[in-house]
């Protein structure tokens, strides 16, 4: 997720941020030998888990306890965050277009983005086969993680963020895919199969996303992609 925060970015928001460990790391890597316009300043956090917020306490300039709520979100900062972090966070989410559209106003203008981390439904060995095969069940982590309960290709969740909230992908970020290799994908001769049931481009896409267990995502207001 730090690959998606530019190095100009001085102020971040971590909803979910556990024990504040993650934006710990990030600051003290963005301060180690850049000028100052480069330094990450302030780092803040929302966790829901009252022992992981009291320690992120003791490395985060602010934290935020509780579920990320209407009440939460009136306490920060509208149009301040250059950055708003939600790795592993919005598959977890009841309502996560409500969760994006609570947290959109506080993104600093013209260039706050979201740093999204999102699991892929698509991942072929841990996903669709266990589906196809009968096997399928929640798992206690990983793209079945129990605790789960959204599912995401990336298509349909860049849907999602540009109905609720015309959200979009910013033109200087593409997405970036968390391969994990060819003992994952898709059988090839069952994606050749399938091309003449959903067409080929949409077989291509599949076995290419199929070995993709995570997408990492950039997501900016739409007057904000160039």
């Amino acid at each position: 997720v730090a690959l998606l925060i530019p190095d100009g970015a001085r102020r971040v928001l971590d909803v979910g941020c556990g024990a504040g460990l993650f934006l710990e790391q990030l600051r003290a890597d963005r301060r180690d030998g850049r000028p100052d316009q480069h330094m990450l300043l302030r780092v803040e956090g929302v966790e829901p888990d009252p022992v992981a917020a009291a320690a992120a306490t003791q490395r985060l300039d602010a934290v935020y306890e509780g579920v990320l709520d209407e009440a939460i979100a009136a306490q920060l900062p509208d149009a301040a965050y250059d950055v708003i972090v939600l790795s592993d966070v919005l598959e977890h989410a009841v309502a996560p277009d409500r969760l994006l559209a609570l947290l959109a106003p506080k993104l600093a203008p013209p260039h706050g983005r979201f740093a999204v981390s999102i699991p892929n439904m698509r991942f072929w060995s841990e996903f669709a086969r266990p589906y196809l095969d009968g096997s399928w069940d929640y798992a206690p982590h990983g793209v079945r993680d129990r605790t789960h309960l959204r599912w995401y290709t990336l298509a349909s969740f860049l849907a999602m963020a540009a109905a609720c909230c015309d959200l979009v992908v910013p033109d200087d970020t593409p997405p970036l895919r968390v391969h994990f290799g060819d003992d994952h994908k898709l059988p090839v001769d069952l994606a050749h199969a399938l091309a003449p049931i959903v067409g080929q481009n949409e077989a291509a896409a599949l076995y290419d996303e199929s070995d993709v267990r995570q997408f990492l995502v950039a997501l900016v207001p739409r007057r904000t992609t160039t």
